[in-house]
């Protein structure tokens, strides 16, 4: 949970807590339909606020904590260049959402019994067999060996 970003980002976004709509917590999660795109000939963006700012604060929330809203944010993650209209009412509907939500998120707790626990998924390109050196899937298996 990171209830203090989400209040930098409400109020980068220029949010007050009078201003959410109610439906708007109704939703399982923010992701407008149908997806994003350029919208070239759409109108051109209304407010103020730093784009890439708020996107590059909803992509570190996302990644740590949120990934309930890793659609909605890689959607608007892809017009950093030239945001439109479309693409920052996109962003303002992850506003209320989150505001509404801030008492969720994955929370880690530490656990010295078990150490560090790392989980992969890997097979080395299919290298992982060793029957056969000379062949093509063996070679990964061959220079990782110490």
């Amino acid at each position: 949970m990171q209830p203090f970003l989400i209040d930098w980002i409400v109020t980068l976004l220029g949010l007050k807590n009078n201003e959410f709509d109610v439906s708007t917590n109704s939703k399982a999660t923010p992701v407008g339909k149908p997806v994003l795109n350029k919208d070239l000939e759409g109108k051109p963006r209304k407010l103020k606020w730093k784009y890439r700012t708020a996107v590059g604060m909803l992509t570190y929330l996302q990644g740590n904590s949120r990934p309930e809203i890793s659609m909605a944010v890689h959607q608007t993650a892809r017009f950093c260049n030239n945001p439109m209209l479309c693409h920052e009412k996109a962003i303002m509907r992850l506003g209320p959402y989150l505001f509404h939500t801030s008492d969720r998120g994955i929370l880690y707790e530490k656990d010295i019994s078990k150490g560090l626990e790392c989980y992969v998924d890997a097979d080395f390109a299919g290298g992982w067999k060793d029957c056969d050196q000379s062949s093509p899937e063996s070679v990964l298996l061959r220079h990782r060996r110490v």
